[in-house]
Parts: structure tokens; C-alpha cells; sequence
């Protein structure tokens, strides 16, 4: 089975639901918001269905979940992102993430192989420990821009949580979807947008996103 990956950028107002665009002038704003650095990026764990009999964690330390690591899809997913970022030259200053398996793989991946540290705001619901935690990445951030060369932060971690982080959902979705790469302004913990990395098979050109 081969692969193909179509991004597609989602852009959202501030105070409005999210909505597709396929104006390849607004990627190229988002892309420039995370070169001038200072930004979150928020990722729910790339594809892992349940279930799985060959569950993999590829990432020492991890937490494997029973049948659930990245699949197939999930792992070209991740790498795709990390791509993305490099070829776009985007800088990524610190890497953190659950310390389940399908996160931290992602983490890594997506980030070009960057060191990853597990984190457990990012495997909770708690307003406190999720703003404790905000407040740190906050004050990380102001630190790392003091030289004038601001790098971005990247996040990953799952359904449930990244919507505490600004990956909300677009209208009509059930959740956050695996394979959406988010951009966070810190200061607001808004999404100022979204690239969806769509997977195509060869077997199947008009498979679904995932």
C-alpha cells in the first residue's frame, strides 16, 4: 500500500467556528506566524485505531496502551508533519507530550526526531495542572524570545485534552481529529489556524482523512 498526502489548510477566526480554505496564500500566513516563532503548535496523537494486534511504541519510556500505538498511517502521518515543518524551516524550541505511546511517537516524529519530554498536563482534565502547566510554556516562551529569535513549541497529546490547549474541533466534527496540526497563540490560547495532513492510498484515492 503506498501513501499520499494532501495538507489543507483550515483557518479559524478568533471568535467563530472554523472553516476549509483552500487559499494557499493563507498557509503561507500561517507558516509565516510560526517563522516569526512565539507560537504553540498542538497536535492530537497522529492515526491509532483501536484494537490493533501489532501495537507498537517506538519511543523508549513510552507507555504502550493495550492494541493502541500509531498504525501504518499514524507513523507516515507524524513523519509527514515533521516534514511539513522542516522544509518550511519552522523552529521548534521544546517538544512535550503524553507519556503514552501514540503521542510520544508522534511527538518525536513530528518534530524531526527532537527530544521529547512527558509531561502531565498533557494526559489531564485538571483546570489547575492544565493552567500551571500553560503558565509555564507561557513564561518558556518569553525567555526563548529574549535573544529576538523566537523559536515555537510543540505539544502532543489527545482528544480529550488538546481542546484545553486550542484544538478545538471544527463544526461538525466529533473531536479533534488525528493528522491536524494546529497553530496556538499562546496569549489567547486560540487556534489562528490549522494544516490537515489527508492520507490517500494507492488502494483507495478517495480514502477519508484520518
Amino acid at each position: 500500500m503506498t501513501f499520499r498526502f494532501v495538507s489543507m489548510l483550515v483557518v479559524a477566526a478568533l471568535a467563530g467556528p472554523m472553516a476549509s480554505a483552500a487559499d494557499g496564500s493563507l498557509e503561507a500566513k500561517a507558516v509565516a506566524g510560526l517563522m516569526a516563532g512565539g507560537k504553540v503548535i498542538v497536535l492530537r496523537h497522529a492515526n491509532s485505531p483501536a484494537g490493533q494486534a501489532g501495537a507498537v511504541g517506538m519511543t523508549a519510556g513510552c507507555r504502550l496502551a493495550d492494541g493502541r500505538g500509531l498504525d501504518a498511517i499514524g507513523f507516515a502521518q507524524a513523519r509527514a508533519m515533521g516534514a511539513y515543518l522542516a522544509e518550511a524551516g519552522i523552529r521548534i524550541s521544546a517538544v512535550y507530550t503524553s507519556e503514552m505511546c501514540r503521542a510520544w511517537d508522534t511527538a518525536r516524529l513530528a518534530s524531526s526526531g527532537g527530544e521529547a519530554a512527558a509531561v502531565e498536563a498533557l494526559v489531564s482534565t485538571d483546570a489547575a495542572i492544565v493552567d500551571a502547566f500553560k503558565t509555564q510554556l507561557e513564561a518558556e516562551i518569553v525567555e526563548d524570545c529574549l535573544d529576538g529569535v523566537c523559536g515555537n513549541i510543540l505539544l502532543a497529546s489527545h482528544s480529550n485534552v488538546v481542546p484545553q490547549f486550542g484544538a478545538i474541533p471544527a463544526e461538525g466534527e466529533p473531536e479533534t481529529p488525528s493528522g491536524a496540526l494546529y497553530v496556538v497563540d499562546p496569549a489567547t490560547w486560540t487556534a489562528l489556524g490549522r494544516v490537515d495532513f489527508m492520507v490517500q492510498t494507492g488502494d483507495d484515492p478517495m480514502s477519508a482523512r484520518h
